[in-house]
């Protein structure tokens, strides 16, 4: 399944968070996609349903987990 645009965004975004003068607006803009997520707001699914196992999983619930890995891989030297 191709990555939606709403799930690319937080990928592209930790690619250039530590691009200190956009912090601010990057950090916003991140902080509303998961606003809208977890409001319900976004309603197509942002993940494959066949390829999660769990029967419940939301899209707020999916996003807090691809985000918490997208940085955590990101920055490999933090501890959780």
């Amino acid at each position: 399944m191709p990555i939606t645009r709403v799930v690319r965004v937080p990928l592209d975004l930790t690619r250039v968070l530590t691009d200190v003068p956009g912090f601010k607006n990057q950090s916003v803009l991140l902080a509303r996609l998961i606003s809208l997520a977890e409001t319900g707001q976004v309603q197509a699914p942002l993940f494959d349903p066949a390829t999660v196992p769990d029967p419940n999983m939301s899209n707020a619930v999916y996003l807090r987990g691809y985000v918490a890995d997208l940085l955590s891989n990101a920055f490999q030297n933090m501890q959780p």
